[in-house]
């Protein structure tokens, strides 16, 4: 059966078939661009990786980026344009919190969840700060996440964050994250069924990025059974599945057999 609705369209990637390079303007360090190395591009569609959405969860370091745009492509800009490393690392840092605090939301997680709900502050101007567990933080305008409370009259909002509100909040970074970077376009355009047999009209969504597709792919996947785990040997995030896949706590066969046998080894 076939979703209602628009549905995201098979959508064109170039990527740069002699890899990425980050670029250093020789101050603290930190990169500050990163581009194609060459104007040698193929054609791909990242955008039906499965591995997608937990390989850009994965970058937490700017050294991690060209590696993803290796096998992705630029998320922001034209094939040969520059992407702005510090903003593409933050960015990754607040996927990283929304995946986390989603996946804490999952049956099965309550003590991750109580950790989630007790690492929330609201300051008096309303700025909501959220310290997640894998140390990732993100903070954002309390505005139309909660709403005005009796308990703290002095500015408005109350210091004690509940499930509900980080549905919202949830709902309402990613609502935002949407719409920058040229946001999200629906279009009517015509397509052939499968058996090319007759042409036919459907209604498509076309991010104008890689990094809007991002959002917009994790958009639909908060609305599913589907799930996303954080390994308890590696760190890395992974794409859960089968029976109780909310409950597994190893991104592979060897991490789980790694930790079991960290576990037996003998203390010195």
């Amino acid at each position: 059966m076939s979703k209602s609705g628009p549905q995201l369209g098979r959508l064109m990637q170039y990527v740069c078939q002699d890899g990425y390079e980050l670029l250093h303007t020789g101050v603290g360090g930190f990169p500050e661009g990163l581009k194609a190395k060459t104007d040698r591009f193929v054609a791909g569609y990242p955008y039906e990786e499965p591995s997608l959405l937990h390989d850009f969860a994965n970058v937490t370091d700017p050294e991690d980026l060209p590696a993803f745009c290796d096998r992705y492509g630029l998320l922001t800009t034209d094939p040969d344009g520059v992407e702005n490393v510090p903003h593409l690392y933050r960015e990754a840092q607040f996927f990283r919190g929304v995946l986390s605090a989603w996946v804490s939301l999952k049956p099965g997680k309550e003590p991750v969840l109580a950790e989630v709900l007790n690492n929330i502050q609201v300051s008096e101007d309303g700025i909501v700060s959220v310290t997640f567990t894998d140390g990732s933080g993100m903070a954002w305008p309390a505005s139309g996440i909660i709403g005005p409370s009796p308990i703290v009259e002095n500015h408005g909002y109350s210091q004690k964050f509940t499930e509900d509100q980080l549905h919202q909040f949830i709902a309402t970074v990613i609502t935002q994250k949407m719409s920058q970077h040229g946001g999200i376009s629906i279009t009517a355009e015509p397509y052939k069924t499968t058996d090319q047999s007759r042409a036919n009209i459907r209604t498509f969504i076309r991010p104008a990025c890689l990094l809007v597709a991002l959002w917009h792919m994790l958009s639909e996947l908060v609305g599913t059974e589907e799930s996303f785990g954080q390994c308890g040997q590696c760190g890395r995030w992974f794409r859960a599945s089968g029976k109780n896949a909310h409950l597994k706590v190893y991104c592979s066969g060897a991490c789980r057999v790694r930790h079991h046998r960290t576990l037996k080894a003998p203390r010195l």
